[in-house]
């Protein structure tokens, strides 16, 4: 998708990449719920799988890409 707009350099907000990759995991997380027969609206079973996951986040912004998160991770 392409958007007519372009950030000047220097404007990105430093939290983007974290709020991205949060976004990210959490729909790796629905997608799995929902495929084991899960409820949307069911935070607890979304948020187990969330948990002791290991993925590449897609945002290159980031010093690392490859997250994994326990229930005491600082992210």
């Amino acid at each position: 998708m392409e958007f007519q707009y372009s950030v000047p350099e220097g404007r990105v907000e430093v939290y983007a990449g974290a709020i991205y990759d949060a976004i990210y995991l959490y729909a790796i997380a629905l997608n799995e719920t929902l495929a084991a027969g899960g409820d949307k609206k069911d935070g607890r079973a979304i948020v187990h799988r969330m948990l002791n996951k290991e993925f590449e986040g897609p945002c290159p912004c980031c010093n690392t890409r490859q997250y994994f998160l326990t229930v005491n991770s600082p992210r």
